[in-house]
């Protein structure tokens, strides 16, 4: 994804997202650790529990990539401050998570938009029930 992404664009290229602030921060760390060796890429983690404000900011800034928990990205979304129709990449972290009826906190509706005409790629421990969801989603 570092090598798809361009950074002499501003604008958010691609998505990742993660069903918990902590994975959330982990990738965001990872990618900033692998964009340093490949090209400089500004990184933006956008999670609940921390100033949204300082984080709008940074996404108006230039992000080429977000990572994103479901309930801060939905907020962005409606905020307007996110706009999922320039993001051409978008990863589902632990995609399994984002699909449990009992902790969804994305619905299945803002997904269907998210992976709609786009480049995807999901990370998930086998679950063969859930995965035939993920797949009629796209």
């Amino acid at each position: 994804m570092i090598e798809l992404c361009s950074n002499e664009v501003q604008t958010t290229q691609a998505l990742v997202l993660a069903p918990t602030r902590e994975l959330c921060v982990q990738i965001s760390g990872d990618l900033n650790r692998f964009s340093d060796k490949v090209k400089p890429l500004n990184i933006v983690p956008v999670y609940g529990g921390a100033s949204i404000s300082d984080q709008i900011k940074k996404i108006r800034r230039g992000a080429q990539i977000i990572v994103a928990t479901p309930g801060r990205l939905m907020d962005l979304m409606e905020r307007k401050v996110i706009r999922i129709e320039l993001i051409k990449f978008v990863v589902l972290d632990e995609a399994d998570e984002m699909l449990n009826m009992d902790s969804r906190k994305i619905s299945i509706r803002y997904l269907q938009k998210l992976l709609k005409k786009r480049r995807c790629g999901c990370s998930q421990p086998p679950c063969p029930r859930k995965s035939g969801r993920l797949r009629r989603l796209t």
